[in-house]
């Protein structure tokens, strides 16, 4: 009959904590990716802003472009024009930024209001049409 011996340990139990550890790591990090990727998290990004007579509580629909002869080159375009200087100010977006992507045409659109005080000064959410 065999008897238990605590000194003698097979391969698989010896690794039995490193891969709990491993798998521990593994979903925290995809819970964590998850978050900063959904509408759960906000990412607040100091942000080229075009817009014009836009008050104070008013909502605008936005996209989010890449412009690189800007000195910021995420570029928040609410009234598609290029009249008018465009300001700079932190944004609070509430979805994942992406980048413009230049072959698929592709930005990202937002609905935005431009907050009455205190910062950010406008706070953007991610529209899923």
């Amino acid at each position: 009959m065999d008897y238990y011996d605590p000194k003698k340990t097979t391969a698989a139990e010896s690794l039995r904590p490193f891969l709990k550890f491993l798998m521990f790591v593994i979903v925290a990090s995809l819970l964590i990716w998850a978050w900063y990727e959904s509408n759960w998290a906000y990412h607040d990004r100091m942000t080229t802003v075009q817009a014009k007579g836009w008050q104070a509580g008013e909502y605008k629909f936005c996209v989010t472009v890449t412009r690189q002869e800007l000195k910021n080159p995420l570029l928040l375009d609410c009234d598609q024009s290029w009249e008018h200087d465009p300001k700079f100010f932190n944004v609070r977006f509430w979805g994942p930024i992406q980048k413009h992507d230049e072959e698929t045409g592709a930005m990202m659109r937002w609905k935005c209001r431009k907050n009455t005080e205190g910062e950010p000064a406008i706070t953007c959410e991610l529209e899923t049409r």
